[in-house]
């Protein structure tokens, strides 16, 4: 793996090659988001950058500090709940009136938490962590492309487990029988990467990236809702466990943008990496991308949800 000083050379040169660019960021008030955001604009002399979160009015300190770090910077703060899906769709009206069609060249989603409490419903009836985590991330960055939104070579991004892919219940989509935090990731994993699939199958010139960011020490146990004490303390423990080998949120920032946001290999198709870029080879991925009639699955029951949810969909 790259050490940190390489890969930090490695951003230093991006300026070269990008004078300006055009970013989506998700997930963006916190941890491995902000400091991605925050590498981008130490490297790119003039890029903007659309933010997108629950609260300006909590993030103002921040966005003051992210306009300090490069003055020449262009950055919004698009202000929605990621959780529902309709909120989703409108988040994509606003985008459009802030940038040209054609215009974005990454679109960064790292949103949503560890759903360790009781399993939460949003207004829309469905999981609120399935929906952060995969459900909207991919109505966002399908909702883009249908828009034109997208530049011609584009890289889309999602932090969460590739690489980590396991078994996909396509009896229970959204684990009604099946529900477990164990499950979860690995089900909600896979169906990130054949929905990318998907994605890239329609649009070869772009990069679709599911990126699995280590270990990360980024305090996440304050962003998780209804947390009772007992699993409280369980985290407690589990993180001093697993402190030895994470790899601070500014490192993650460094590695994400100069790996999957960045990173030459990753131009057009649709790849699922782990921290140091390394191709996925999840036994489970390799047998589910054999057969086709997994990833049509995974998209319909996707479209499927899209429509419970109000919004409109336009079948393939």
């Amino acid at each position: 793996m790259a050490t940190i000083q390489q890969i930090i050379a490695s951003n230093g040169r991006l300026c070269e090659s990008h004078k300006s660019t055009t970013a989506v960021f998700t997930g963006v008030t916190h941890g491995i988001g902000l400091e991605t955001l925050k590498a981008l604009l130490r490297y790119i002399p003039k890029p903007k950058a659309i933010l997108i979160g629950r609260s300006r009015a909590k993030f103002a300190s921040e966005l003051d500090a992210l306009h300090q770090l490069n003055p020449d910077a262009d950055i919004s703060f698009i202000e929605t709940e990621l959780s529902l899906i309709s909120e989703v769709d409108r988040t994509c009206e606003v985008i459009k009136q802030q940038a040209p069609q054609h215009s974005i060249d990454l679109l960064c989603m790292s949103q949503g938490y560890a759903p360790l409490g009781p399993r939460l419903f949003n207004k829309e009836g469905i999981d609120e962590s399935m929906t952060l985590g995969v459900y909207g991330r991919v109505r966002l960055a399908e909702k883009l492309i249908n828009q034109a939104m997208l530049s011609t070579n584009a890289r889309v991004v999602s932090i969460l487990g590739g690489g980590k892919e396991d078994k996909l219940f396509l009896e229970d989509m959204e684990l009604k029988e099946n529900w477990s935090v164990m499950k979860l990731r690995g089900h909600f994993t896979s169906m990130m990467t054949l929905a990318f699939d998907h994605l890239a199958s329609r649009n070869p010139n772009l990069g679709f990236v599911h990126y699995f960011p280590g270990t990360v020490s980024t305090g996440m146990r304050n962003r998780i809702p209804n947390i009772s004490l007992l699993t409280s303390v369980s985290m407690f423990i589990i993180s001093a466990l697993f402190s030895f080998k994470a790899i601070t949120p500014k490192e993650s920032g460094e590695r994400t943008l100069g790996t999957p946001c960045f990173g030459q290999d990753f131009e057009r198709g649709s790849f699922s990496i782990d921290l140091d870029g390394t191709l996925g080879a999840s036994e489970h991925l390799k047998e589910y991308r054999k057969d086709d009639q997994v990833s049509k699955k995974v998209w319909e029951h996707l479209e499927e949800l899209w429509e419970r949810a109000g919004v409109p969909v336009a079948k393939a």
